[in-house]
């Protein structure tokens, strides 16, 4: 199960976003590119690194949606919670949720 608090904490503590993505050369022909990592209004580089442009879209769309999907997760749980708290019942066999266990 995912630790969202060690998430968020990781979060609090990485350079507020949101992040973006830049080529800065060709990767010496080693498969990708070397992409920076930049945030914030004076596009200020966070990291360095060859690979992908693929990998580098990745990593950003993650950070920048690491804050909304952690609530939404905690929101999720919080809904689960109060519904097994008013009584739902599911037929779909022994219940596996965190809730439940």
């Amino acid at each position: 199960m995912t630790d969202l608090d060690k998430l968020e904490r990781l979060l609090k503590a990485a350079t507020p976003g949101p992040w973006n993505a830049q080529c800065d050369g060709d990767g010496g022909g080693r498969g990708g590119g070397w992409w920076s990592l930049r945030f914030g209004s004076e596009d200020q580089a966070v990291a360095w690194k060859v690979c992908t442009g693929q990998d580098a879209a990745l990593i950003v769309a993650l950070r920048n949606a690491a804050p909304e999907l952690i609530a939404e997760i905690r929101s999720l749980k919080e809904t689960v919670k109060a519904a097994h708290r008013a009584g739902f019942q599911h037929d779909m066999g022994p219940c596996i949720c965190a809730v439940c266990k």
